[in-house]
């Protein structure tokens, strides 16, 4: 595994206001080079990080060991998957694990903050989103909390990518995981539902049917997407209809039966 050592000098010069990207709930993310991040794992981390000098505690070393982990299970199938950044190695302490480098996305936004000139798009980068996820979890990485900030939009293409594959709602396994699996389905069913949401919102003079109209949905589907909580059912139902015209691919490699995308 590939790693980089925190020093006092990479303190100074990378982990400063400059170089700040964004945080999370778990680490803030730093520019390193023009091609990789550092995310730092300021959450457990951030006291041991300014007084490295002294014994890390139990809940920092399990913690190390946790991370460690799972970045070590990302990069090995990190030659496996093509569409999504994955963890490039990590970041250590006095041989702890703090952090993880990361693909540095230079030109791209965040879904949330990306605003698309034509409404042709979107549904286009659903379904790209939709691949993403597909291949993550065909190789059982599941991630399930999949949401508008962790998705970046690469400003020239309209590319979406599917980025801090790494923290604690990544959950990897060596078998299928079905209840990871539906769980992940569900929350990438909310991302688009959120968005249509928003959308209705900045626009209340559209009905329903112009809403779901302008991004080419089935009429049809207003009901299933409208619903506060739609069930498994319907979300697979609404996911197969993506599917219908051809226009996402499979996944190259298959673990189980009645894949929805």
């Amino acid at each position: 595994m590939r790693e980089i050592i925190l020093t006092d000098e990479i303190k100074k010069t990378s982990l400063t206001s400059d170089n700040f990207i964004g945080k999370g709930n778990e680490g803030r993310v730093f520019k390193f080079t023009d091609t990789e991040t550092l995310k730092i794992y300021y959450g457990i981390f951030r006291d041991y990080i300014i007084n490295s000098d002294r014994r890390p505690n139990d809940l920092e070393l399990d913690a190390s060991e946790i991370y460690h982990n799972r970045i070590l299970d990302l990069e090995l199938r990190q030659n496996l998957i093509g569409r999504t950044s994955l963890p490039k190695g990590r970041v250590t302490l006095n041989g702890l694990t703090v952090g993880c480098i990361l693909k540095y996305h230079n030109n791209h936004l965040p879904l949330v903050m990306h605003y698309f000139e034509s409404d042709e798009t979107v549904l286009k980068t659903f379904r790209e989103i939709c691949k993403s996820v597909n291949e993550l979890t065909t190789y059982c990485i599941y991630p399930t909390d999949v949401h508008e900030q962790n998705i970046l939009i690469e400003k020239s293409t309209l590319m979406p990518e599917l980025v801090d594959i790494d923290g604690e709602y990544i959950h990897i396994d060596d078998v299928p995981n079905k209840s990871d699996e539906e769980a992940t389905y569900h929350k990438t069913m909310e991302l688009i539902v959120n968005y249509i949401r928003l959308k209705k919102s900045n626009n209340p003079q559209m009905t329903n049917e112009e809403v779901f109209e302008s991004i080419n949905l089935a009429p049809q589907y207003i009901d299933i997407l409208t619903k506060y909580d739609p069930n498994y059912e319907e979300i697979m139902d609404f996911l197969n209809y993506c599917l219908s015209d051809k226009v996402l691919e499979k996944a190259p490699t298959y673990r189980l039966i009645n894949r929805p995308f």
